[in-house]
C-alpha cells in the first residue's frame, strides 16, 4: 500500500534497497507511448468500477503465485541482522505464510490457492481452501528450478479462467457481490524477461472484470550498474502486461525487512482500500507559520 513507483515519499521512483541503484518508470506502469487500445479501455474501466463499487468486506479468493524459478545459483541471498541467510525461493515461502495467517486473523472467511510459476508455464498447486496450513505445508515441499530466457505469462490467466467464476450483478454500484477474486504474484527473475501475448482472450476477460485485481511484487538482485537496465525494463513489462489501476505493485531486492513491509500492505481488503498512487504511511510534522 505503499506508492507504486516508490518506497521512499517521493512518487516518481520505485522501490529499490538502500544499496540499490534507483529504478523508476517511463510513466505509470511504465506503459509505452504506444499503448494499445485493449489497454486504454482495461484501464479506464477498472478505474470506473474503482469509483463506483461498494467498500465493503466481501470474501476474498486470493490465489498466491509463487515463482520456482526465482534467482538461485550464485545469487545473493536475504541477509538478517543476527546473521542468518535465506535463498529467494525461502524468503517467498517465508512472506507467504506470515501473509495467510495474519490474513486468517483479519477474517476467517477468505479463501485461498497456490498456483506455481515455474520454467514450463504455470499449474496449480492447491484449490481454494479456508486453512492457510493446507498451502504451507504445500508450499514446503516445492523446490526451485532452473530458470528460462522468458516467461510466458499467458498460461497464468489461462489456468485461473480455467477455475474460477466471476461474479455478476446488474448494478455494481448497489449490489454486493458474494466474491472477488485478487492475484498476488511473486515475481523473482532478475534476467528473465515475462511476456504476455496480444492475443491472450483470457487475461482480457479476467481484468475486464470490477472484481478481479492483481498484485505484484518484483524481487530482483540487489541494483548495479550491470543489472540496473534489464530490471527496469523487466518492472516495465510485468506493470504494462498485468498490472491494473488498482493494482499494488512493489520491486524490492534483497532487503528482508522491506520485503516484509511490502507484503504487509497487501494485507488490506483491495475494495477498501484507496488506489495504491493515493495511499501514505508517513507521519509529516505540521508546518506552523510564525
Amino acid at each position: 500500500m505503499d506508492e507504486r513507483k516508490s518506497e521512499t515519499s517521493d512518487q516518481q521512483s520505485v522501490v529499490n534497497d538502500s544499496d540499490d541503484t534507483s529504478m523508476s518508470e517511463s510513466n505509470n506502469y511504465g506503459n509505452p507511448e504506444n499503448e494499445e487500445e485493449e489497454l486504454d479501455k482495461k484501464s479506464n474501466t477498472q478505474e470506473n468500477f474503482n469509483i463506483l463499487l461498494p467498500r465493503m468486506n466481501v470474501q476474498e479468493k486470493i490465489i498466491i503465485c509463487l515463482d520456482l524459478c526465482a534467482d538461485l545459483h550464485g545469487s545473493d541471498p536475504f541477509r538478517f541482522g543476527d546473521g542468518t541467510k535465506l535463498s529467494t525461493l525461502n524468503m517467498l515461502k517465508r512472506i507467504v505464510q506470515m501473509f495467510l495467517f495474519c490474513k486468517m486473523t483479519i477474517d476467517t472467511k477468505h479463501e485461498y490457492a497456490l498456483m506455481a510459476l515455474h520454467r514450463n508455464g504455470a499449474s496449480w498447486i492447491t484449490h481454494f481452501t479456508d486453512t492457510p496450513s493446507d498451502i504451507t505445508n504445500t508450499m514446503a515441499t516445492l523446490k526451485s528450478m532452473p530458470q528460462p530466457p522468458e516467461c510466458d505469462m499467458s498460461c497464468v490467466f489461462d489456468k485461473i479462467a480455467e477455475i474460477i467464476a466471476l461474479p455478476h450483478v446488474s448494478d455494481v454500484s448497489v449490489e454486493l457481490p458474494s466474491h472477488i477474486y485478487r492475484v498476488i504474484m511473486l515475481y523473482a527473475r532478475t534476467n528473465c524477461r515475462p511476456i504476455l501475448g496480444t492475443n491472450c482472450g483470457s487475461a482480457k476477460a479476467l481484468t475486464l472484470s470490477p472484481y478481479f485485481f492483481f498484485d505484484l511484487i518484483y524481487v530482483h538482485e540487489p541494483l548495479n550498474d550491470v543489472n540496473k537496465d534489464t530490471c527496469q525494463s523487466i518492472f516495465n513489462d510485468l506493470c504494462t502486461e498485468l498490472c491494473l489501476p488498482t493494482s499494488y505493485v512493489f520491486n524490492v531486492g534483497r532487503n528482508p525487512t522491506k520485503l516484509h513491509d511490502c507484503m504487509a500492505k497487501l494485507l488490506a481488503h483491495p475494495l477498501q482500500r484507496p488506489l495504491q498512487e493515493d495511499a501514505d504511511y508517513k507521519l509529516l510534522p505540521e508546518e506552523h507559520s510564525n
